[in-house]
């Protein structure tokens, strides 16, 4: 056999091979353009970015007058009606004007709440058009984040908000969207008082950030139904 004969017969498996190892190239490309392409924002997925609690130490709550579910961790109190205090009311949403017209829907308070520190999720909402047109519109309190944030593909208007005076205070992380002609209020709400007027100063049952960091995980099972 020729040098040449047997570099040919050597190239034969190589160049059959070869259109194998391609195809496992190019495969793999688009697979990996396409998860980046879909990677959605941070902000608008805050909420969907941690996992989610069993079935098994979830309560639920349904409202069909207003079409969405909240499956939420067991232990925290659920109420129909929001508790006001020296700051906060009891109005359908937080900062709502004395005029605006609404229904509280639920109110799932964390547990450890105390007169030292209260924390809440609440959902109002209201089908008055004056709510309605109103519903996007952020209080003359908001500071902080705003933007937009997503809820199981729910795109919700997204603000913070804060208040105090003579040693109370009220921050909250508030939610808007109308949908399916309601203006729907979704308030993660931490409300209290100055631990070191009390003699002794007293402990609060949680920080402001562990707080909202619980409420937050409640919220990630709301979802519509309608």
């Amino acid at each position: 056999m020729s040098r040449k004969e047997h570099i040919m017969r050597s190239w034969i498996p190589v160049a059959a091979a070869l259109p194998i190892l391609l195809a496992g190239c190019s495969s793999s490309a688009p697979d990996a353009a396409h998860v980046s392409s879909a990677a959605p924002s941070h902000a608008a997925t805050q909420l969907a970015a941690a996992p989610r609690a069993s079935n098994a130490s979830l309560a639920h709550f349904r409202s069909s007058a207003f079409g969405f579910r909240l499956d939420y961790p067991k232990g925290m109190l659920e109420q129909r009606s929001f508790t006001g205090g020296y700051i906060s009311n009891d109005a359908w949403k937080a900062y709502a004007s004395p005029d605006s017209k609404g229904t509280p829907v639920v109110a799932l308070i964390l547990p450890g709440s105390d007169d030292v520190s209260r924390a809440a999720l609440r959902i109002g909402a209201s089908r008055d058009p004056q709510s309605v047109n109103d519903c996007l519109k952020a209080p003359s309190t908001a500071r902080g984040a705003s933007g937009t944030r997503s809820i199981h593909g729910a795109r919700f208007t997204y603000f913070e908000a804060g208040d105090a005076a003579m040693n109370h205070y009220m921050h909250t992380h508030s939610y808007r969207l109308v949908h399916d002609g309601a203006c729907i209020a979704i308030d993660l709400m931490v409300t209290g008082t100055n631990p070191q007027v009390y003699d002794p100063p007293r402990k609060p049952p949680f920080t402001q950030d562990d707080a909202f960091a619980r409420l937050q995980q409640a919220l990630r099972g709301f979802h519509f139904t309608l």
